[in-house]
């Protein structure tokens, strides 16, 4: 007999077997879905490397410390990026956000719809930092 009819022959048996106990395939699937240990996955904050980029402020809210960038303003609108610096979080580390400086008001992106949910205290605290800015057109 060949190695591949050998495979085969195997194969069928395996799945004959399933076929007849559906539930001990069930039982075996949970054994092994408990046995897989799962990493929680993390993440860093990365703070921006290309020009016209400069820190306006820093924060700490839930005990981890937050640096919140800024670029020159375009049409009324400013981009921000705020970065987890030092650490890890389970979460977002970095967002990217634009608010209209003129009309006060974020653009509805993914980043300002995570923050808003999950880390309003986040938010809160880039409004005081943009608040105590001198003009919103201001650069270092």
């Amino acid at each position: 007999m060949s190695t591949s009819d050998q495979k085969r022959k195997s194969t069928d048996r395996v799945a004959a077997w399933r076929k007849k106990n559906p539930d001990k395939v069930v039982e075996q699937n949970k054994k092994a879905k408990a046995k897989r240990v799962k990493h929680p996955q993390t993440f860093v904050g990365h703070e921006p490397e290309t020009e016209g980029w400069y820190q306006i402020g820093g924060f700490e809210v839930e005990s981890q410390r937050w640096l919140l960038f800024r670029s020159t303003e375009k049409n009324g609108w400013c981009n921000l990026k705020l970065v987890l610096s030092p650490g890890q979080r389970r979460i977002k580390a970095n967002y990217w956000l634009a608010k209209n400086t003129t009309e006060n008001r974020y653009a509805n992106g993914s980043a300002y719809k995570i923050l808003a949910e999950k880390s309003p205290a986040l938010l809160t605290a880039i409004d005081s930092i943009l608040a105590s800015c001198v003009s919103p057109n201001a650069t270092p």
